[in-house]
């Protein structure tokens, strides 16, 4: 039998077997003499036919690896990751190639890709021009491509650290800080996103435990009328500081499936504020909050947290999200009530549609902290960035415009280096914060690898799914659990006649969701699930599973 370890609302780990002999250690360019790129490529048979399919490129701990060209996996599956051990991370930096250009990104991914424990720079920090960022670090180039990145750094872009050019299959980011986003003095203000998803579909994605910190436009975007939807995502126990919002925070335009997003933490993620009286046009702010299609009061587009375009048959799954303003921000709105942005700082969470979806539970969804969250060690909130955003561009200012050509280094985000965020960065709250016991089961909210025994009590709540073998199935079925009454564990039993996207949720008798247990792929075949309850009060609750157009559910009786 084959087991996979996997944990509330943590969805499945990817399989690592051990693979030994498919292993390929990777020496840096001061012992190997070429670049990482090139050392890919030339992995090949005297053919050009790739060596080994199951290759897995293991860099070596502290050292730092170049790369002058786009690392392309046409056709094969790209696995890379850091040595077994202790020690830094390796670090992989783009550095100009033979052209004396850049290449757009470091990773092209035509196929499978699947990162750990890596640092990756999308600028040349032997150039501390900060105008030199590139456009991505990760870039989705072929139909059904999978994305896998876990315990990496991805730092510096002017466009996007992760972007989907074309429809993509499934991706998945986990344990990762995602920084620096956007660059005004080599692209547009409205640039600068951790993941855009462009206006193209993707099956399933899934966000959880990350941190994302210093970002100009939405953390994640998806955009465009009459696009085609993005699919079960899944944002989780994240934590988001420092985003300008210039077009929003999390705009996931077209949906369809479920849309998740519970106990993150978001901290001055809307730095530009709510200032939609004025400075219409494809130029201004407003342009890409009109994917909602709602409008205020004064007529112009409603800016919210999270936006997307109105879909009847989207489930809509959002709650204990705390959000927190710190006071230096707090100054900069009330500075600004004084002008023709009064209620700037009347920061509105969720579309009147998504709202009306979540009916009740929606008071549940965002939550102000009574007092503002302050970090162990976070970069400084950018109000310089706002201020200057403010300026009227004849004073050299943005004037609300996306692009200025006269903005300088002493406006910017607070950047850091990639090794602070290696070695420095900890955005560990206070622990007398309501937010410390405000995510599902009384954890914090937000990324959890800032709070490793409270991780290590959240991995608690790992149960196991396990291939229990036998035939195919012809037909899905849900098996009732057992035991059933049950304290604090049962097992759950269900049958795929193929493979897909598999979500299974807990409620109480209210009909209220409980906790996610699963939202994941699976293959086809039969799967017993452990569901430690030991969190619940004793009572009936209901059990529901999810995969493509079969629903059923089962009621279970825990007795304490």
């Amino acid at each position: 039998m084959r087991h996979l370890v996997i944990v509330l609302l943590l969805g499945l780990f990817v399989a690592v077997p051990v693979y030994g002999q498919n292993e390929l250690i990777v020496e840096p360019a001061d012992i190997s003499g070429k670049t990482l790129d090139e050392t890919v490529r030339g992995d090949t048979t005297a053919g050009g036919q790739r060596v080994n399919l199951e290759r897995i490129y293991v860099l070596r701990r502290g050292a730092i690896y170049l790369v002058s060209s786009s690392i392309q996996n046409t056709g094969y599956p790209l696995r890379m990751r850091a040595e077994d051990g202790t020690g830094a991370k390796p670090q992989i930096n783009i550095i100009r190639g033979g052209t004396g250009a850049y290449a757009a990104q470091i990773f092209q991914a035509d196929s499978l890709l699947d990162l750990k424990n890596l640092t990756m720079n999308g600028w040349d920090e032997g150039f501390e021009e900060f105008s030199v960022y590139q456009s991505r670090i990760i870039n989705v180039n072929r139909i059904g491509t999978q994305v896998y990145v876990d315990s990496c750094i991805l730092n510096g872009s002017t466009a996007t650290l992760i972007q989907t050019s074309v429809a993509a299959q499934y991706l998945r980011a986990t344990n990762s800080i995602f920084a620096n986003g956007g660059n005004v003095r080599a692209n547009n203000l409205g640039n600068g996103r951790a993941i855009d998803f462009r206006n193209v579909s993707i099956d399933s994605a899934f966000i959880q435990n990350c941190s994302f910190l210093n970002f100009q436009d939405r953390v994640f975007r998806h955009f465009g009328a009459g696009q085609v939807p993005i699919n079960n995502f899944t944002v989780d126990h994240n934590t988001f500081v420092n985003d300008l919002a210039e077009h929003g925070c999390i705009g996931i335009g077209a949906v369809g499936g479920t849309i998740t997003i519970t106990n993150n933490l978001f901290v001055d993620h809307f730095v530009l504020g709510n200032d939609s009286t004025a400075y219409q046009g494809a130029s201004s702010r407003l342009a890409e909050f009109g994917d909602t299609g709602e409008r205020g009061p004064n007529g112009q587009f409603r800016m919210t947290f999270v936006g997307s375009i109105p879909d009847e048959t989207t489930e809509f799954v959002i709650h204990n999200n705390y959000y927190s303003v710190s006071p230096s921000l707090q100054a900069f709105y009330d500075s600004r009530n004084d002008s023709s942005d009064a209620g700037i700082g009347d920061l509105i969470p969720l579309t009147w549609h998504i709202n009306g979806k979540l009916g009740a539970d929606s008071a549940n969804a965002f939550t102000k902290v009574a007092t503002p969250i302050t970090f162990t060690d976070a970069p400084a909130t950018p109000i310089a960035f706002a201020e200057w955003f403010f300026t009227p561009h004849d004073e050299g200012g943005a004037g609300k415009q996306k692009v200025n050509d006269t903005f300088l280094p002493e406006y910017d985000f607070d950047r850091r280096d990639l090794a602070y965020f290696r070695d420095t960065l900890d955005l560990a709250y206070q622990t007398a914060s309501e937010a410390y016991t405000a995510a599902v089961g009384g954890f914090p909210v937000g990324d959890l690898n800032w709070f490793p025994t409270r991780k290590s009590d959240w991995v608690t709540y790992v149960t196991s799914v396990e291939d229990i073998g036998g035939a195919i199935p012809q037909n899905f079925t849900l098996d009732q659990n057992y035991p059933n009454p049950f304290n604090p564990s049962t097992k759950i039993r269900f049958s795929l006649p193929n493979s897909g996207n598999v979500v299974l949720k807990v409620f109480n008798m209210l009909g209220q969701e409980v906790v996610t247990l699963m939202n994941e792929k699976r293959e086809a075949g039969n799967h017993e699930f452990t569901f430690d309850a030991s969190r619940l009060s004793s009572g009936v609750y209901v059990y529901r599973l999810t995969s493509g157009n079969f629903v059923a559910s089962r009621k279970m009786v825990l007795i304490k």
